[in-house]
């Protein structure tokens, strides 16, 4: 997608050929999307004990976070879940990659609405990245 952006073309213009070929590709690899099946239950039955893990990243090209549940129950079962999760394409413009970081701040306020939207009780929240720059905020905070 960044990628037509920098071609500056217009709606009405025909995409040049490598471009175009791209985007067929990648239009019919949308198929594989309809084999996805997300299960709406994310804790297991009887749970005794829930975590949440936030893990986000950026790169040029995108950031992004996500949040999981894992969930204990009495049998030690456990089960991993998707709770919620946002992405974005990178702005087109050169930025600082510490300004990309900026996804550790935007994980933070999801788990944030993630945690006041769970109804049980949440034992423990971890966050995870591969962020020096991240990592090195919390000496500051």
């Amino acid at each position: 997608m960044q990628q037509l952006w920098t071609l500056q073309i217009d709606w009405t213009e025909r995409l040049p050929e490598k471009e175009a070929s791209e985007w067929k590709e990648f239009v019919r690899s949308l198929v594989a999307l309809n084999g996805i099946n997300i299960e709406r239950c994310i804790v297991i039955p009887n749970t005794e004990v829930i975590e949440l893990h936030g893990f986000c990243d950026a790169s040029e090209k995108a950031y992004g976070r996500a949040i999981y549940d894992k969930s204990i129950n009495p049998d030690r079962e456990i089960k991993v879940q998707l709770v919620a999760s946002k992405s974005r394409l990178s702005p087109i413009k050169q930025v600082t990659m510490p300004l990309l970081e900026f996804s550790a701040f935007l994980l933070a306020k999801l788990m944030h609405k993630g945690k006041r939207a769970f109804k049980m009780d949440i034992i423990s929240v971890f966050f995870w990245t591969d962020s020096t720059i991240v990592l090195k905020w919390r000496a500051v905070c």
